[in-house]
């Protein structure tokens, strides 16, 4: 490519779309390259020269990732990525906790106030929720949501 290589074409795509299927055939092998080109969630990096069975293999496994795509888009240009466990936001990414990573997989899978007691039982597992600790694991998570997505419902519970 003349004007850009590919891990550079690949981090502009990763900046405007985190559900892009991105593949790249490559005759660079140096490590530093390789590291960063794994940073950017790619289907696969194929080393050239590539050969009829890589790249069938390459495109089936581009074809599963598109249909089992964990990447979920939960707001205007936010999105959770399952298997990385992590919020992503234009060039933000945001790593969760264990706690807030089973709290909003539970929003997420229903559209609905979560309850208190839901919340103590699915996250503290039988322990004692205090509500210092459920405050403090809201208030940063709100830090990694947008802004106003999260709602307390009085009393009752909390929903996305």
């Amino acid at each position: 490519m003349p004007l850009m290589d590919g891990i550079e074409l690949a981090k502009k795509v990763r900046q405007k779309d985190f559900k892009a299927q991105i593949l790249i055939v490559s005759a660079h092998t140096e490590v530093d390259y390789m590291l960063e080109a794994i940073e950017l969630s790619l289907v696969r990096y194929i080393v050239k020269p590539i050969t009829e069975t890589k790249l069938m293999d390459a495109l089936n496994k581009f074809l599963i990732s598109k249909e089992n795509s964990g990447v979920i888009e939960f707001s205007d240009g936010w999105f959770y990525d399952m298997d990385q466990k992590q919020i992503k936001h234009e060039n933000e990414v945001f790593d969760l906790t264990k706690k807030e990573v089973k709290f909003l997989e539970m929003l997420l899978e229903r559209d609905s106030v979560i309850s208190y007691e839901e919340i103590e039982a699915e996250l503290w597992e039988g322990e004692y929720m205090s509500l210092n600790a459920l405050r403090l694991m809201m208030k940063n998570l709100r830090k990694k949501l947008p802004e106003g997505s999260l709602k307390n419902i009085q009393s009752i519970g909390y929903k996305l």
